[in-house]
């Protein structure tokens, strides 16, 4: 019995139930990998804030965006530089305008939709 077993290569590699098969007869097939922004990938699901932020007292609110700035920072590799400084800056206090917008969590899909409208005007 032929199985086909997908790879993330973009092409099926067949092999058979007892271990010998031909590599070469793999067929092409689609690959939903992440390529965040485009159309072929899936999106990105990473919440930043808590649901029900928004009913938090405001230092809490504060210290909440600001630790979820942070983090994204270190992941988006943010040193101490003015120019990263400020774009930390940017991302804390667009995360707590999202936060205070919002009983729901704040995902990063929200984050970038509230800097894209705020650069276009």
């Amino acid at each position: 019995m032929l199985l086909r077993q997908p790879t993330c290569g973009g092409r099926s590699r067949a092999s058979s139930a007892s271990g010998a098969g031909n590599a070469k007869a793999g067929r092409l097939h689609r690959c939903r990998r992440l390529h965040a922004g485009t159309r072929l990938g899936r999106p990105i699901s990473i919440t930043l804030l808590p649901n029900g932020i928004n009913e938090l007292p405001e230092q809490e609110q504060q210290l909440l965006a600001n630790l979820s700035a942070a983090a994204l920072g270190d992941m988006l590799h943010l040193k101490n530089s003015a120019t990263h400084q400020k774009q930390s800056g940017t991302l804390s206090v667009a995360l707590r305008i999202l936060g205070a917008r919002f009983s729901k969590e704040v995902t990063l899909g929200d984050l970038i939709n509230l800097l894209r409208r705020r650069i276009r005007s």
